[in-house]
């Protein structure tokens, strides 16, 4: 089974989805504009003659969560790093 990082990432989307399932934050939010995004990107390319590609969708929503959990976590460290 060939399972490569977007595999390792796609699993790490979920689990960050699943965590903040009640927040509804960044996390979700990035996911959001992830899909959004990868949506716009993958509509311009099939326009312009490569092909719809539905894997830019889901790698554009990958890396935006991950960087709406960065921004999360960006928040959240200084305070508990002052409870320490």
């Amino acid at each position: 089974m060939n399972f490569g990082i977007w595999g390792i990432l796609g699993i790490v989307t979920v689990v960050l989805l699943i965590i903040f399932w009640n927040s509804r934050g960044t996390v979700w939010g990035g996911f959001t504009m992830g899909i959004t995004l990868g949506f716009l990107v993958a509509s311009f390319l099939a326009f312009t003659g490569h092909g719809f590609s539905w894997s830019l969708i889901w790698k554009f929503s990958i890396v935006t969560t991950i960087l709406g959990f960065l921004s999360e976590l960006i928040e959240i460290l200084p305070i508990f790093m002052r409870k320490k």
